[in-house]
């Protein structure tokens, strides 16, 4: 136990582990663009959205093949995640105890696909970017976790490793054609750059705004969709009530009754 406490101390907070994840990332982007994938970058950016809220995004890639939108997990253990799941799952194990029981810690984390989702929607509606403007999505784990289990079928989705960065970046570069001129691609970046590293006033708000989203059982924690009563039709669960968000499909977040207070 006193072990743990002094490990406990000494581990980075998630906002520094973050904080590592996005550096690494910013790094690779410096290097790409000196090898000619040449864009605009933008890091920790706080982009206003709807209802008042603002959506935070770790590192945007503003190139002539589109814009990337990079969001990075620093975790440790086994990721187990699935693209229609609201939350995923890091799993850490830590030895046994004196009695022989395994030490298991779990750990769950909103879906970053659907936080990247939202993250392209807040970047369109300010932008105003039409259907012609690709955006990438790209999940980037830490290369100190352990891709379990993750299923995802989306197209514009990628996940990879942070040491599998540079070459997955590569690879979709080569495959897209150019949609973006040089002057489409500085008006973009002018007009996001007032959002990036904003001040402390700023993060504060976002996570006062963030909180009060969770605790409010009536908006979908992950959209701020309506949550709305459901009736389970088919599986074990036929005939049960529960509450899904009103923008089902593209947001599978449900919540039982027992949670709904």
């Amino acid at each position: 136990m006193f072990w743990r406490l002094i490990k406990n101390f000494f581990r980075p907070s998630s906002e520094e582990l973050g904080k590592i994840g996005e550096v690494e990332i910013e790094s690779k982007l410096r290097s790409l663009n000196f090898w000619g994938y040449k864009g605009r970058k933008l890091n920790d950016i706080y982009i206003p959205y709807k209802d008042d809220m603002l959506s935070q995004i770790d590192v945007l890639y503003i190139t002539k093949k589109g814009l990337f939108v990079m969001e990075s997990k620093n975790y440790s253990g086994y990721i187990f995640g699935d693209e229609k799941n609201a939350k995923w799952t890091s799993t850490l194990y830590g030895g046994k105890t004196l009695f022989g029981r395994s030490i298991v810690e779990k750990h769950s984390f909103y879906n970053p696909i659907w936080q990247n989702r939202t993250h392209i929607k807040a970047i369109k509606q300010y932008i105003g970017a039409g259907e012609n403007v690709p955006f990438f999505s790209i999940i980037v784990f830490s290369d100190r976790c352990n891709i379990k289990s993750l299923n995802y079928l989306s197209p514009d989705v990628y996940v990879c490793y942070a040491s599998q960065f540079s070459k997955l970046l590569k690879r979709i570069w080569k495959k897209y054609p150019d949609v973006l001129t040089e002057e489409q691609i500085n008006s973009m970046h002018k007009r996001l750059s007032a959002f990036s590293n904003p001040d402390k006033a700023v993060k504060e708000y976002h996570k006062a705004m963030v909180y009060n989203r969770m605790v409010n059982n009536d908006k979908c924690p992950v959209c701020s969709g309506e949550l709305v009563l459901r009736t389970s039709k088919r599986g074990t669960n036929a005939g049960h009530q529960f509450y899904g968000c009103s923008n089902f499909p593209r947001c599978r977040y449900t919540k039982s009754i027992s949670q709904h207070k």
